[in-house]
Order: structure tokens, then sequence, then C-alpha cells
């Protein structure tokens, strides 16, 4: 690996990519969505948790030598699916003001 694949690999090692872990039928499944096809499971949260920065840091490497582009952490994703009938939960304040305008 020359010095700047090595730079680049360190860079985006360092970066907190988000991480989803469910539980499934089979045991504890993680995946890093902004980094597609990184998934890992285990049997335990901690296990998958450690399985997953390896994983990260794999796939990583993978792209930087491959020279393929690497994705950056996306904030703007959505952190849950969007429900059509799901309750808005509004702030502390928002909702006494709501609670008093109705009485």
């Amino acid at each position: 690996m020359d010095r700047l694949a090595a730079r680049k690999l360190r860079y985006y090692a360092g970066l907190h990519y988000p991480s989803f872990v469910t539980l499934t039928a089979a045991g504890f499944c993680g995946r890093h969505p902004d980094l597609p096809g990184c998934t890992v499971t285990a049997d335990n949260p901690t296990a998958v948790y450690a399985a997953l920065d390896g994983a990260r840091r794999d796939h990583i490497a993978r792209l930087v030598q491959g020279g393929a582009d690497v994705p950056l952490p996306n904030s703007h994703l959505p952190l849950a699916p969007v429900v059509e009938d799901a309750v808005q939960v509004l702030p502390l304040s928002a909702r006494f003001m709501a609670a008093e305008a109705s009485a």
C-alpha cells in the first residue's frame, strides 16, 4: 500500500460511522448503513460491536486498496424508518402548552 492509500485508510478508519444492532432469531445483527455490505452477526451485543469495528476497517481497506470512493458518514440519513401512523413527539414545553390550551 502506498503512502497516500495508507493516509486515506487512517483518515476513513478514524471517522465515526453510525452502527445499528438488531436482535434477530439467529442472534444479533449489526450494520453500518453508510457502508453498504458491512454487516456482521454474533451471539451477543458486545461481540457484534467488536465484529463491526473490524468489519468497518476491513471494508474501508478493501475500498481504498481497490481505488473506490469511500462513503462518508451521512448524518442526514433518517435514524428510524418513517411511520405514517407514528405519534408526534413534542418537546416538554410544547406538550405543556398544548395541554394548557385544551384545558
